[in-house]
Order: structure tokens, then C-alpha cells, then sequence
């Protein structure tokens, strides 16, 4: 984006600090409208194209495969129809949003209400999917660590499926609230932005750091030290039989000493 004609001086503060400024009338405050090169354009839609389709179809598919009664439904198949659920909607939210917004349109168009809907729905999908994620890990974990115990119900299933999903519309809720259109001045008209403004940034510092544990670093320390196990018990850890064989191993050789030791 061009900035020259923006005749605002930013030293020594931050956004925030300016944004009664920036949304002021003043004549001298203005943004020089911009264009993307048509090659950049037409690169972008054919790989964003490329991404939904294949995501769309592949996860239809999933669904399709286990909600049609041909495949047993297991508890493994709740967590994953929900993945794949909920990447779903994250290609249909969040591709065509910003294939509108940030190449065709380069501005917010969509209006206050779709501002304040689809932000929430863009989080919870992205939430639920962290969480689908986990929830499959651990599952996996419980059947190759204890594959003697009784498995969690599909009741059990469908009920922590059904939590998983509501404590990520509740984690977004803040999101939805405090997300609306801002218009910056420009020449001629104005244009808005679809950004999340709060009144203390020190809450919306502390928010964003909560969703960045939640959305990747907790998730990806779960699955790491989860699946570090599951490798363990599977390439290093000795099977009862192999437990059973070693011990027999030993006890042998053990009565050939001794039957030596007596010999001599």
C-alpha cells in the first residue's frame, strides 16, 4: 500500500494512540488508494482456488464416509467427522472473505453485521479444529497405552464433541464483541476495516496471548509429547511377550551356570 499521501506524524506513538486522529474528518488525513499487479491477482485466486476445492471436496468426502452408515462408527469418527466439520467452515469463511476483502475489494464491504459474525465464526472454527485435533491424539494414545481397558462410550463421545464445540463459542465471544467496520479518511470517500477494537489493550494483549496457547502452542505441545510416548511404546517399550521371552532367556542361561558351577 502507497502511504505517501498519508500526512500524519506516527513518531513515538502507537496506532492506538492516533486512532481518534486517524478517524477524524481533518482534510489532511487520507490513504492514496492502491492496486495489486493483475499477475499477483490472478496468482492468488488460482492457489486460494486451489486450497478450497481441495479442502472443501476432501473433508465432504470424510463426512460423507462416515455419516452414511457403510462405515462403523467409532469413537475416533466423532472427533474426526468434527475436524473435518470444522475445517469446513474455515475454507468457507475464511477464503472467500479474504479472496472479497483483501484482493478484489482491498477494503471491508461486507457490512457491520457480517464484521461481527464472521470474526466469531472464523475463531470458533479454528478453535474447534485445535481442540478436534487434541481430543483424536488422545484418543489414539488411550487405545495403544491401555488397549486392554474399556474405550470411552460413543455417548461419551458425542457429549465431549458437543463440549468441545461450545467452549470454543464461548472462548470466541469476545472476538464477536468487540470486532467492528473503522473508516479511514480517504480521497475521495472512505473505506472501512473489519479489525477487533477494545477499550483496555492490555485485555486485548492478554486475549491474544490466550488464543495463541490455545490455538497452537498447547495443542502442539499435547501432540508432541502424546505421540513422543506413543512411539516409546511402540518402538522401545518391550511387549509383554517380548517381556515374557526375555525372562525365559534369562532363567535359561541362568540354570546352564549353574549346571556348570556343578559340573566342575
Amino acid at each position: 500500500m502507497n502511504f505517501r499521501g498519508l500526512n500524519l506524524t506516527l513518531e513515538n506513538k502507537s496506532f492506538w494512540d492516533n486512532y481518534d486522529d486517524i478517524l477524524s474528518p481533518a482534510e489532511d488525513v487520507f490513504f492514496e488508494t492502491y492496486d495489486l499487479p493483475l499477475s499477483f491477482i490472478v496468482l492468488m485466486l488460482l492457489l486460494y482456488g486451489i486450497v478450497a476445492v481441495i479442502s472443501f471436496g476432501g473433508n465432504i468426502a470424510v463426512c460423507y464416509t462416515l455419516c452414511n452408515g457403510k462405515v462403523l462408527l467409532t469413537v475416533t469418527n466423532f472427533f474426526l467427522a468434527s475436524l473435518s466439520f470444522s475445517d469446513i467452515l474455515v475454507t468457507i469463511l475464511c477464503i472467500p472473505t479474504t479472496i472479497i476483502s483483501d484482493i478484489i475489494y482491498k477494503h471491508w464491504v461486507l457490512g457491520s453485521f457480517m464484521c461481527h459474525v464472521l470474526h466469531y465464526l472464523q475463531l470458533v472454527a479454528v478453535l474447534q479444529r485445535a481442540f478436534s485435533a487434541v481430543a483424536i491424539t488422545c484418543d489414539r494414545h488411550f487405545v495403544i497405552s491401555r488397549p486392554l481397558k474399556q474405550r470411552m462410550t460413543k455417548k461419551t463421545a458425542r457429549l465431549l464433541v458437543l463440549l468441545l464445540w461450545i467452549l470454543a463459542f464461548i472462548i470466541a465471544l469476545p472476538s464477536a464483541w468487540f470486532s467492528q467496520v473503522i473508516y479511514l479518511q480517504y480521497q475521495p470517500g472512505s473505506r472501512g476495516l473489519c479489525i477487533e477494537l477494545w477499550d483496555d489493550q492490555q485485555l486485548q494483549h492478554l486475549y491474544s496471548v490466550i488464543l495463541l496457547l490455545l490455538q497452537y502452542f498447547m495443542p502442539l505441545l499435547i501432540m508432541i509429547c502424546v505421540y513422543a510416548h506413543v512411539g516409546y511404546i511402540i518402538w522401545i517399550k518391550p511387549t509383554p511377550g517380548e517381556a515374557d521371552k526375555i525372562r525365559d532367556k534369562r532363567i535359561a542361561l541362568s540354570k546352564r551356570k549353574v549346571s556348570l558351577i556343578f559340573r566342575h
